[in-house]
């Protein structure tokens, strides 16, 4: 998986299901996203990609602003 193709590619990365116990604080939130965020960049560090991360919950309107980001980055 290199970006030969298209060099300035962004993978769009979802961080799903972020409404449980688990994530009861935006403090957690940020960091179990960070702690997500170093470890896919670690192991593609190799392929040279570049990431973009969205915390998302079917329960709220996170999914809905996660895809519109992404629309709105690919719209000129």
């Amino acid at each position: 998986m290199t970006n030969e193709v298209k060099p300035n590619m962004i993978y769009e990365v979802f961080i799903h299901k972020i409404d449980s116990d688990l994530f009861s604080t935006d403090d957690r939130k940020s960091e179990v996203c960070r702690d997500i965020n170093d470890s896919m960049r670690d192991r593609l560090a190799d392929f040279k990609v570049t990431l973009s991360f969205q915390l998302t919950s079917i329960y709220d309107h996170t999914v809905y602003e996660a895809l519109s980001k992404v629309v709105q980055k690919l719209l000129p």
